[in-house]
């Protein structure tokens, strides 16, 4: 029932492949997190975390709470696509190289400092704005450090046409 962490990037690419999806890139990660809301209307909320200005109401994180550890899934609120856990619980790795944040819309192809793109507050954290829907962090993707008990990931699988 909690977050998948403790997993290489390369297990995550290869769990999502597996199973027919895919780890979702930087650009996309950012998308469901902010609930998919890109608009000039002012009617239409536009959240610092995912689904919620206030951050105890939608991430597990020990800003004002005890928590130290990742917890299970969906209990806080959800956002506005119906997606829990985008600003809290573990931080979740990408498809994306780390670069500059223009250049990963432009999906750079290759990474000389072999870090990836990881998206999210996670549980141990206590400083409210590594929570906010723009933070961003870099995972080196080496073997023997591409793991985290705080770090996983979120599959992503194209709509179907049901």
């Amino acid at each position: 029932n909690c977050p998948v962490v403790g997993v290489t990037w390369y297990g995550a690419l290869t769990f999502c492949e597996f199973f027919g999806g895919f780890l979702p890139n930087e650009a996309q990660w950012e998308i469901a997190a902010r609930g998919n809301v890109y608009s000039n209307d002012e009617s239409v909320p536009m959240y610092t975390f995912s689904g919620s200005n206030t951050l105890i109401d939608v991430a597990v994180c020990s800003v004002g709470t005890n928590v130290t550890h990742v917890q299970p899934v969906g209990t806080k609120q959800p956002n506005q696509l119906g997606i829990y856990d985008m600003t809290g619980n573990a931080q979740e790795m990408t498809s994306s190289w780390y670069a500059n944040y223009a250049a990963t819309y432009r999906e750079v192809a290759s990474n000389n400092n072999n870090q990836i793109t990881i998206r999210g507050g996670r549980a141990q954290r206590g400083v409210a704005n590594t929570f906010q829907n723009c933070s961003r962090d870099a995972l080196t993707v080496t073997a023997a450090q591409s793991y985290s008990n705080y770090i996983g990931f979120r599959f992503a699988c194209n709509p179907t046409d049901e």
